[in-house]
């Protein structure tokens, strides 16, 4: 097989992402809402689908916490089932089952969607995930908490010896859902050297990845 150029993803390709990114979406509901969801839940809405980031995923998966407390009658299971029966997925397919679930179990989904802080969820998952010095360098404020950053526990996969092989006989180019900054982040903890033009992340597109765009 002859290859022009190998195009390598981030997450569970450079860096192994998987407990970080759980711990950061377990915590921030944990922090903002008192309630403690299970890794199994949070592995339920990733294979939902439609989640284009954690952030998105953190806001389905606090639109369930919420609308239990309101008096939604199901369980996990049953929410994200509901979210992957729909076309549009995601934020939009989690709202839409809010308000089906709602009428069914007569709590107010406007009540429920007024204590919902998508950019307060946001803010508390980059503190956690970035850890309070990365958090001022990228975000370019003060974080709402201290915290060391999960990013930083996040184990290397790639060998330095698979790194030499693959840039001395390819160009290497990066695809990934990450944000610029913390891919730059993850390419320098791989030893990985790639030119900013052939470098993809979500800074790069509005759709998010995978998106056929690509």
């Amino acid at each position: 097989m002859h290859a022009d150029a190998v195009v390598l993803d981030v997450d569970g390709v450079l860096v192994d992402e998987s407990d970080s990114y759980r711990r950061a979406i377990i915590e921030t509901i944990e922090r903002r809402h008192g309630t403690t969801i299970e890794r199994g839940t949070v592995q339920r809405f990733k294979e939902a689908g439609g989640f284009n980031n954690d952030w998105e995923l953190t806001d389905g998966a606090t639109l369930f916490v919420l609308a239990r407390a309101a008096g939604y009658t199901g369980d996990a299971a049953e929410f994200t089932d509901a979210i992957a029966a729909r076309e549009d997925g995601g934020v939009a397919a989690a709202r839409a089952v809010l308000r089906e679930a709602a009428a069914r179990d007569g709590f107010d989904a406007d009540a429920v969607e007024a204590e919902w802080d998508p950019e307060g969820i946001r803010e508390t998952f980059q503190a956690l995930y970035l850890g309070a010095d990365l958090f001022r360098e990228i975000e370019g404020g003060e974080p709402p908490f201290e915290a060391p950053g999960y990013i930083h526990d996040e184990p290397v996969i790639l060998e330095p010896g698979t790194v030499e092989a693959l840039q001395s006989r390819f160009p290497v180019g990066v695809l990934t859902g990450r944000p610029e900054a913390e891919a730059e982040i993850a390419l320098g903890r791989a030893g990985l050297s790639v030119p900013e033009e052939h470098r993809f992340t979500m800074d790069d597109w509005a759709e998010g990845k995978p998106h056929p765009a690509r």
